[in-house]
């Protein structure tokens, strides 16, 4: 990517980004894997919260940090506005912060240094870099903490929408919110519960790191 290319990315996010807000803010993705069809991602972050949501399965992962860094996660389903809410000491602490990284901003921080910085441009919310390693290539709002673009050998992601502020995230997290939830812990005494029994027979993700995968992480 040139330098001619790189500004007219800072120009187009400009607008976007003219009242930024990295902790309250709506990023829409397109993520392009190798030889599959293209998906949609939305990630929704609202302070020490942050959602993942694949529209295609309606599927949301929303995760809080609490205070002493650890990390609880709830498994939200459209279809029964329904989800599976697992507690911190479900979550494998030893990963806590490089797995809040991986959800807030889709990259890891390891990741990030691991590109080397080729450019950097603007200054507040409008800060950008190019990073490029090899025929990986990364377009970093600095600003905002987010991904603009990454082009990685085996797939692409690329930002198509921001929007920033209260108004932007409520109504995600209200919707969200909404939903009733059963603990983990007491999935056992509701087998019959159809939601339940589905989810017992696709299985559950593993205590490690549980979740959906992302674009970029070591």
């Amino acid at each position: 990517m040139n330098k001619a290319t790189l500004l007219t990315l800072s120009l187009l996010a400009g607008p976007a980004l003219a009242q930024c807000d990295r902790d309250t803010l709506v990023a829409q993705y397109r993520l392009e894997p190798t030889s599959q069809p293209a998906q949609s991602l939305t990630l929704v972050r609202q302070g020490s919260r942050v959602a993942l949501h694949w529209p295609a399965e309606g599927v949301t992962e929303r995760w809080t940090r609490l205070a002493n860094g650890q990390l609880q996660l709830e498994r939200l389903f459209d279809h029964y506005q329904r989800g599976i809410e697992y507690q911190a000491d479900e979550i494998a602490t030893s990963s806590g912060e490089r797995l809040w990284q991986l959800k807030h901003q889709l990259i890891t921080q390891a990741a990030l240094a691991a590109l080397p910085l080729i450019e950097d441009q603007g200054s507040g919310c409008d800060a950008h870099q190019l990073r490029t390693r090899g025929d990986t290539e990364l377009v970093w709002l600095t600003g905002m903490g987010l991904i603009e673009t990454l082009a990685a050998p085996h797939q692409h992601l690329s930002l198509v929408k921001l929007q920033t502020g209260d108004e932007a995230v409520r109504g995600w997290m209200d919707d969200w919110d909404s939903y009733r939830l059963t603990d983990y812990a007491d999935i056992g005494d509701n087998e019959q519960d159809p939601l339940l029994s589905k989810m017992i027979n696709q299985g559950f993700p593993g205590r490690q790191e549980r979740g959906r995968g992302h674009p970029h992480h070591h």
